[in-house]
């Protein structure tokens, strides 16, 4: 896992290869949730279409990328807990989990590398604090950006509000 410093390098290096002439990118980003097993497979299937491009050149970089990118894959046998951020073209390949957690799953092969995921990891969100109260008990819960967190849950049983008898 990278920290702060370490993803913003990565990402403004993967700026400046966006402005280059590359024929060929491709972009995954992976939730920890996400089936490892069935991306692979995916990308697999990537790369056997790849093979009916008909520019002989886009062809070969687009193969090169995705092979990249199969590779890297293969080397993980679980999705890091915050998301892993795959980014391939035809010359490098950068592979790392971020320092926050991705909210997305993305998956791109084109000229250029969408970095809309990682780039909403540097927005700096104010926290809001949001507590739910009823008759059951509370939570607390955390609100940054667009990401939702549980703090605490309280459950508490509350007696009923009448006495003995009638009139």
């Amino acid at each position: 896992m990278l920290n702060y410093l370490e993803t913003k390098e990565i990402y403004q290096r993967l700026l400046d290869l966006s402005s280059s002439t590359v024929t060929s990118s491709v972009s995954l980003t992976l939730r920890s949730d996400d089936n490892i097993w069935l991306i692979r497979s995916r990308i697999n299937e990537k790369v056997k279409t790849a093979y009916n491009i008909k520019n002989k050149t886009n062809r070969k970089n687009v193969i090169q990328a995705l092979t990249s990118v199969s590779t890297h894959l293969n080397r993980c046998s679980t999705i890091p807990s915050n998301g892993l951020c795959i980014y391939a073209n035809d010359s490098e390949s950068f592979c790392f989990s971020p320092f926050k957690p991705i909210l997305e799953s993305t998956y791109e092969c084109g000229k250029r590398f969408i970095l809309t995921p990682l780039a909403i990891l540097f927005e700096t969100h104010r926290k809001y604090g949001i507590i739910t109260v009823d008759g059951n008990g509370f939570q607390i819960y955390i609100k940054q950006g667009n990401h939702i967190s549980l703090v605490k849950k309280k459950e508490v049983r509350l007696l009923k509000q009448h006495g003995r008898g009638g009139q």
